[in-house]
């Protein structure tokens, strides 16, 4: 065999090797992290269909509804980060996360009445209600459409549309990766970037490293 042909092969074997080092990896996090949302939350069935969601602590109702990031889940960490404790924490799925299906029209508006309406099904009058990110429209669609329900609206970092104001994406190479592991919907890719170079999903939310560096890791994270 050449000397080229061993340099090959050797390079073969060891892509091949990372290859499966990073898949055993992969494979172990996200049956940890699968097992871990499906503890925890259960599934009202209402008119528009079903709705995920956990019901946690007492206290004055807090109708967390979370991002792009996560569930439920998320919902209960970004409250408990956010607002800490005496509030009955309420955390849906947002149509298309975890248990929660997407239905024919899933347009804020929508998303909205299915707040109200599990707000209705769990005997809460009035809620405060937090919006994070993406969020945040259904948050204020909520607000809009069933003004009673709300005792109070909190937007955090909210993901939205205005005509005057449109949202402008930095096109660094980074941020094209970002998006291309969005829209290809793979897991690893995410988990691959997350693991590899988070440095470059921090920014494509568009948050500086040195901000996240001088805060402690959020009580609410997977670890």
């Amino acid at each position: 065999m050449s000397r080229i042909g061993g340099f090959l092969l050797v390079m073969l074997i060891a892509i091949a090797t990372t290859s499966g080092v990073a898949l055993f990896f992969y494979r172990n996090e996200l049956g940890r992290l699968r097992h871990a949302v499906s503890q925890g939350s259960l599934v009202a069935n209402l008119d528009i269909g079903p709705i995920e969601y956990a019901d946690s602590g007492a206290g004055i109702p807090l109708l967390s509804i979370h991002g792009a990031g996560g569930g439920f889940d998320l919902g209960l960490a970004l409250a408990a980060d956010l607002a800490g404790g005496g509030f009955r924490v309420i955390a849906p799925s947002r149509f298309g996360y975890l248990r929660t299906p997407v239905p024919r029209d899933a347009s804020p508006a929508v998303q909205a009445d299915a707040h109200a309406a599990l707000l209705s099904r769990l005997n809460v009058p009035k809620a405060v209600v937090v919006g994070v990110s993406a969020g945040a429209r259904s948050a204020v669609e909520l607000a809009l459409r069933h003004p009673d329900r709300v005792a109070a609206l909190v937007l955090v970092v909210p993901a939205l549309y205005s005509p005057t104001s449109p949202v402008s994406i930095n096109v660094s190479l980074g941020n094209r990766f970002a998006f291309w592991a969005v829209n290809a919907g793979g897991d690893f890719a995410w988990w691959a970037a997350e693991t590899v170079a988070p440095s470059i999903l921090i920014r494509f939310f568009g948050v500086r490293p040195a901000l996240v560096a001088s805060h402690p890791k959020p009580r609410g994270s997977a670890s």
